[in-house]
C-alpha cells in the first residue's frame, strides 16, 4: 500500500538523522500490513546530500546502538527501536539515496534486508 502518511523527522531516531532529514527529500513511502495481526512495516526512499550521508554514516558506525549489517556492498545499520512495542529499524545509503525501513513484528535483520534490496534496485535503475 502507498499513501501511508507523510514521513517526517519524527520517524527517525537520533539528532543526526533528524538533521540529515532537513536537507533530504522523500521520494516514496510504502507500507505493508501483516495479515491477521497488528503488525506492519514501511520502506521510505529519500535523497540525501553527500555531506549529510557522511555525517550520518559516521554517527551510525560509531554508535553502540546500531549494528552494521555486513554482506552488503553499502552502509546499512539496524537496531531494535523500542518505544513501548518492539520495532525493527534499519537505514542505509548509496548513490545519493537514503532508505529507511521499520516495522513491528519484523527483526532488525529483516529491515536491513529490505533496505539492501531497495538500494540494489535503485542503484541498478539509475546506474
Amino acid at each position: 500500500m502507498t499513501g501511508t502518511g507523510p514521513f517526517t523527522a519524527n520517524g527517525l531516531p537520533g539528532p543526526v538523522a533528524k538533521k540529515a532529514f532537513e536537507t533530504a527529500s522523500v521520494l516514496r513511502r510504502c507500507g505493508w500490513g501483516i495479515p491477521y495481526s497488528d503488525g506492519g512495516f514501511h520502506v521510505t526512499i529519500l535523497t540525501i546530500t553527500p555531506e549529510a550521508e557522511t555525517e550520518l554514516d559516521t554517527a551510525l558506525s560509531s554508535s553502540s546502538v546500531y549494528t552494521a549489517q555486513h554482506g552488503h556492498n553499502r552502509s546499512i545499520y539496524s537496531r531494535v527501536w523500542d518505544d513501548g512495542i518492539g520495532w525493527g529499524f534499519a537505514q542505509g545509503f548509496d548513490s545519493g539515496y537514503w532508505v529507511v525501513s521499520s516495522g513491528t513484528m519484523v527483526s532488525p535483520e529483516t529491515t536491513a534486508e529490505l533496505v539492501g534490496k531497495t538500494l540494489d534496485v535503485l542503484v541498478a535503475a539509475t546506474g
